[in-house]
């Protein structure tokens, strides 16, 4: 295996090889351990519903410095988005498409179905729930979250004090992110699974050639 002749080692050669290759396992198995414990996390902190992804429907947009660093730090300050994994977290910024609302217009309609979150980045909205103030909300901030976790109606009107400048993503697109990194995660797990089996087997072959010299 991998060209080594272990036949033609000497005992102490052997012994030094096995002392290696007994090392890289345990390296592996403490970065298997690593991504066990990675997934469990992750699957703990982000609920999402069964929904098909379209990762073909993905489009990146363009954004600049100043506008990606409030996007960001909107996410970073929310409970939910600040979970994600920077290449999440860095596809949902890319995916993101601009929407300029005029003062005065309804962003959110309680009652209604939502599939958009949003980031506000400049300007001021206005949160009510039963035609009673919540609250007002000023940029940078994320609203509309629950509507890319479930298929629910929205819990309260988001309306427009003055103009504002949103971004948004569709819930479908957040599942397209989401599932392809699970794949990816699962890909890179399993070609090092694929190699920690090679690497065991060598260790056995080298045993047994020790224990026959």
């Amino acid at each position: 295996m991998n060209g080594i002749d272990f036949r033609s080692m000497s005992r102490e050669e052997l012994l030094s090889e096995i002392e290696k290759r007994d090392e890289l396992i345990a390296n592996m198995k403490a970065e298997l351990h690593k991504y066990r414990n990675q997934d469990v996390a992750n699957a703990r902190k982000i609920a999402v519903s069964a929904e098909t992804a379209t990762s073909s429907d993905r489009k990146v947009i363009q954004k600049d410095q100043h506008t990606w660093d409030i996007i960001e730090s909107a996410f970073l300050t929310n409970d939910f988005l600040c979970q994600l994994e920077k290449q999440q977290m860095d596809e949902m910024i890319e995916s993101m498409h601009q929407v300029d609302v005029p003062a005065d217009s309804i962003v959110i309609r309680q009652g209604d179905h939502g599939s958009l979150l949003y980031v506000l980045e400049d300007g001021k909205l206005q949160v009510t729930k039963d035609n009673r103030l919540l609250r007002i909300m000023d940029a940078p901030c994320v609203f509309g979250e629950l509507a890319i976790l479930y298929h629910c109606e929205r819990t309260a009107s988001v309306k427009a004090l003055t103009p504002c400048r949103l971004w948004a993503i569709e819930r479908s697109i957040f599942h397209s992110i989401m599932v392809n990194s699970a794949k990816t995660k699962h890909d890179s797990l399993f070609k090092f699974l694929k190699r920690f089996v090679v690497v065991d087997r060598i260790n056995k072959s080298l045993k047994h050639e020790q224990k026959r010299s």
